[in-house]
């Protein structure tokens, strides 16, 4: 019955990096159409917290950031210090520090991402809005 349905975004690629020495993850979105000739803006997008987490899922529950993949977009989702599913400490790392060591590692992340994806630098950016929201 749903077979004429077409996926409308690209591959995830889990992306793993480390920083002021933790073990850090994101997941990385691709443009739906990519082709490693072409360089390609890239959306980072932080999740609410202070603690919570990027998981691989369908689609549906906040902004749909697949649309921006179909669109010709990178989407990197990290998941920094004060996430869950790295164990309690790396949860509280961020405590009287929200907004420190977690964006240092946003940061780093981003990093990994451009040596090794062809990411246009100059198109680099995050959704606020979609931010705010979740």
């Amino acid at each position: 019955m749903n077979s004429h349905l077409q996926q409308r975004w690209g591959e995830v690629k889990n992306v793993e990096w480390t920083n002021d020495g933790f073990s850090i993850q994101g997941w990385l979105l691709y443009p739906r159409d990519y082709s490693p000739d072409r360089r390609y803006p890239m959306v980072v997008s932080v999740h609410g917290g202070p603690a919570n987490f990027n998981a691989q899922r369908w689609p549906g529950d906040r902004f749909d950031m697949t649309v921006l993949s179909a669109l010709g977009y990178f989407v990197f989702f990290p998941n920094p210090r004060g996430s869950y599913g790295q164990g309690a400490a790396f949860t509280r790392a961020n405590v009287k520090d929200f907004g420190g060591g977690d964006l240092r590692d946003i940061l780093a992340g981003v990093d990994a991402v451009l040596k090794t994806i062809p990411v246009d630098q100059n198109r680099i950016g995050s959704p606020v809005g979609a931010m705010a929201a979740t």
